[in-house]
């Protein structure tokens, strides 16, 4: 138990080393042909619940971007996530229900590099500010913050648009050290992507 929660906030913190290691080297690099300054990215995940044996919670989130400035290959998006936690804490052994709607403004940092003709992968990490419609999880608080980190493939069948996957570490807390029952997530995402 212990030793899933110590990897995976190592596992967190290698990945935002890595996120500042991407982006020297995308300040470095050329802003790709088919950048252009406005677009729309919908994404939407299923998060289920992962490391933490007392918290079984999963999530079903709606992403919306906007690319907010590119340098090379490294972009930085503004946007709002509309959350739907399912599930139930057992903390201290007794079983309590955690349903709660969310909704906040979110930042997302994507690193995107050509992987073979139309197809690219990249890396993204994004943090957003939860309000929810009750306290959440069970015995916690009002809002919390909750925190991506993966690989995307990304398809770019036009000039304007793209689709794309990926596959995300979440974690999910109000960053309080009393009444914060965080959780985390393994989050499977589609996206699709369209610009002006």
């Amino acid at each position: 138990m212990q030793l899933r929660n110590l990897f995976a906030a190592r596992s967190l913190a290698a990945a935002g080393a890595l996120a500042v290691l991407l982006f020297a080297d995308a300040v470095l690099q050329p802003a790709p042909a088919y950048a252009m300054a406005g677009n729309v990215e919908v994404q939407m995940e299923y998060g289920a619940h992962r490391c933490f044996s007392e918290r079984h919670i999963d999530d079903y989130n709606i992403s919306l971007f906007q690319k907010a400035h590119e340098h090379g290959s490294f972009s930085w998006h503004r946007g709002l996530v509309i959350s739907a936690s399912r599930g139930h804490t057992e903390r201290d052994g007794i079983y309590r229900e955690s349903n709660a709607n969310g909704i906040g403004p979110a930042v997302m940092a994507r690193w995107e590099r050509p992987w073979s003709g139309k197809l690219h992968w990249a890396l993204e990490g994004r943090g957003a500010l939860l309000v929810y419609d009750k306290a959440f999880p069970a015995q916690g608080r009002g809002f919390g913050f909750k925190w991506h980190a993966g690989p995307r493939a990304v398809y770019h069948y036009s000039k304007n648009d793209s689709v794309s996957a990926g596959l995300f570490l979440s974690h999910s807390s109000n960053g309080f050290t009393t009444d914060n029952p965080g959780y985390n997530t393994v989050a499977w995402s589609i996206g699709w992507n369209h610009t002006f």
